[in-house]
């Protein structure tokens, strides 16, 4: 046992393994030279479908993020972007897509470069971590910039 309490050289096991890479792109749909569709049910709970716009570099790396968290059975590192933004999708509130931009990567939970549009609701939740003065776990990063725009479009909108 280490100091901690846990078990020395233990592996450590994800509690959900991804899918093999070949089932992961299944749910992956080229729609033109630039952009492609993550259908629902790549992640449990998805309300819409992803979109992201890639060009050929990008979409190399894209896929072969995504290939190396499959091969690597979930372990290690971030998310893929292209898990992220299928995640972004099954946030309560998303209305239309959750669309990963040209410039898009991995971030902490909520992709780089990846956009949704909301109603209410996330706002509200959002909101309520605002009053705890700790950023929500979708956006923490960008929690200040997020507030502010909850904060113009609620002022803007009449909420």
């Amino acid at each position: 046992m280490s100091e901690e309490g846990a078990p020395k050289d233990e592996k450590y096991e994800p509690k959900i393994k991804p899918r093999p890479y070949a089932q992961e792109l299944k749910f992956l749909e080229r729609l033109d030279k630039t952009s492609w569709r993550i259908s629902k049910g790549m992640v449990p709970g998805m309300h819409v479908p992803g979109i992201f716009y890639v060009n050929d570099h990008l979409e190399t790396l894209m896929l072969e993020e995504l290939k190396y968290h499959c091969d690597g059975g979930g372990v290690g590192g971030f998310l893929p972007a292209v898990k992220q933004i299928a995640n972004v999708a099954s946030l309560p509130g998303i209305v239309h897509a959750s669309v990963g931009l040209p410039d898009v990567h991995s971030g902490y939970g909520f992709a780089i470069g990846n956009v949704a549009a909301c109603t209410y609701s996330v706002i509200s939740f959002v909101s309520f971590f605002a009053a705890a003065d700790r950023p929500p776990p979708c956006c923490s990063v960008l929690f200040c910039c997020v507030v502010l725009c909850c904060v113009v479009l609620c002022y803007v909108v009449g909420w």
